[in-house]
Order: C-alpha cells, then structure tokens, then sequence
C-alpha cells in the first residue's frame, strides 16, 4: 500500500502546518482537493485548537493533519530582544517601515 493510499488522499502535496497563519478554510480546501491539508497549532490555546479542528471537521469530511508543540516556550530576555530591533531599525527605515517596540514569543 501506497502513502497516498494508506493517508487516503490523491495527491502528494502536504500543506505546512504554520501556527498562526493556517486556517480551517484553507486546511479543508486542501484536503478536498485531493492533497492532505493541515493546522498549525502550535501557538493556539487548548480551546482555540478545538474550534479549529471542529471547523475543519464541518468543512471536510477528508483526511486532514494537526501540528502541536509539546515543549516549554524560553523565556524571552527583553534586553536581547531590544538589541536585536536596534540592529534591524535600518532595515526597517529602509522600507518606510516601524520595527515593532517589544519581540514576543508567539509560542
């Protein structure tokens, strides 16, 4: 038995599971078309990872994957992190751009 078919899909295309930017729309989307599509859910609450796979659920009744981290998040040295949007404030000056005040770890 192939991959395809032990995951039940038509074609080899895996969509990235990437926290904060995957959707239910997008996952079942994928899945319904034949690929296996995915949440990233990494940066999502318990309940807020439940919704979203609800929603995929209604959306697809096609295969579709989960990605979750199972680790404790650093701690973010604020000093550092200052450091690092002083170093790239000309990067940001030269696209007429901001650098965010704070970093913060979205995981």
């Amino acid at each position: 038995m192939t991959l395809l078919e032990q995951l039940e899909i038509k074609h080899a295309i895996f969509l990235a599971p990437m926290a904060g930017v995957s959707t239910p729309e997008l996952a079942a989307e994928v899945s319904n078309q034949g690929a296996l599509g995915s949440l990233g859910l990494g940066a999502s609450t318990a309940e807020a990872a439940r919704q979203q796979i609800l929603t995929t659920q209604a959306l697809t009744d096609q295969p579709f994957q989960v990605n979750f981290f199972c680790h404790q998040s650093a701690a973010l040295n604020s000093q550092t992190a200052q450091q690092w949007i002083q170093h790239l404030r000309p990067q940001f000056a030269k696209y007429g751009a901001a650098p965010p005040e704070q970093l913060r770890c979205i995981y």
